[in-house]
């Protein structure tokens, strides 16, 4: 296992590539606080041991963003940017840059993440969210392409409610699983490695081949059936 640092436009990025990997994945975090920090390296250490290169950027931006769809806030425009300066510089180290990259986004970062998929289908090859807002991502929504797993650990209706709205403006392939986790302090880390472990099944799945283009929908978990309101 290699740790080391590339240098982006906007940023610095901490990747760690271990031997014969198989992918990239670039974690994409609007709270870049404790918590953050500690997902980051849970995610580093699982997604690694399943031979996938993890880059995760130094620093992001200060957050203010609306709990109501519509405008792409700016923070989120500039999360963005970071992130595609990262994909852009891990494209350009010579002994990663045949990779397929995923993103792996959390929270308020998973706006981000739809929206640098949506402008650059043919560099994100998947993409996976947790509970996030990618609804935040708005109206370009409709131009991803790379294969989408909405992953939601938290019973809060909020958040079931934004990814089913965004997860239907979806037309590629796409899932919404619903998949509730001990609270963090019951089971230490438990929502971590389930979501580690999904993750990683994703990317298995669609980062070796190209985008999926098959307008194709999935619910685990949750049903049209369920009291979450659209």
């Amino acid at each position: 296992m290699i740790n080391r640092e590339i240098e982006a436009t906007a940023t610095e990025c901490d990747l760690v590539v271990p031997e014969n990997p198989r992918g990239v994945v670039i974690i994409v975090d609007a709270d870049w606080n404790y918590s953050g920090l500690r997902r980051a390296r849970v995610f580093e250490d699982r997604l690694s041991t399943a031979r996938y290169v993890v880059c995760t950027p130094s620093a992001t931006p200060e957050w203010g963003v609306s709990l109501v769809s519509g405008r792409i806030p700016s923070e989120v425009e500039r999360l963005a940017d970071r992130v595609t300066s990262a994909a852009e510089a891990v494209m350009n180290e010579r002994d990663l840059r045949r990779l397929p990259i995923g993103l792996l986004a959390h929270g308020r970062g998973s706006a981000a993440a739809m929206l640098v998929a949506a402008n650059h289908p043919r560099i994100v090859r998947a993409v996976v969210t947790v509970d996030g807002r990618p609804d935040l991502a708005g109206i370009r929504l409709h131009k991803v392409q790379s294969p989408s797993l909405f992953l939601i650990t938290r019973d809060d209706r909020e958040v079931h409610q934004m990814n089913k709205w965004a997860h239907r403006r979806l037309s590629c392939m796409a899932t919404l699983d619903v998949e509730l986790r001990p609270p963090a302090d019951v089971v230490p880390d438990a929502d971590l490695n389930y979501v580690s472990q999904r993750a990683a099944r994703w990317f298995d799945a669609h980062l070796p081949g190209k985008n999926g283009r098959t307008p194709r929908r999935s619910f685990f978990g949750l049903s049209d059936q369920s009291n979450v309101q659209t």
